[in-house]
């Protein structure tokens, strides 16, 4: 299974410096806020398209690492099957 993800990065968590998490960041978005903080995610892109298994990698090798993992975008419920795949 593919979605469009635009990035992942290991983060602090702001109300927990103490503790790491992994931001997953998915594409896309039909809420159009005019105070949006990733306007460059709005539109899904092609470069976006990654399989899944790649990020299930990515998390298995963080895992020692983080205590969680965060999903944000865009919009990640606009792909509520890859969002659930991440999440289980």
């Amino acid at each position: 299974m593919q979605a469009y993800i635009s990035g992942m990065v290991p983060t602090s968590g702001i109300d927990s410096p103490s503790r790491t998490f992994m931001t997953i960041y998915f594409s896309g978005c039909d809420f159009n806020c005019p105070t949006c903080s990733t306007p460059d995610l709005i539109e899904p892109k092609s470069e976006f398209l990654i399989d899944l298994s790649e990020i299930r990698r990515e998390i298995t090798t963080l895992a020692p690492e983080i205590q969680g993992v965060f999903f944000s975008g865009g919009e990640p419920l606009l792909q509520r099957q890859a969002l659930l795949t991440l999440a289980r």
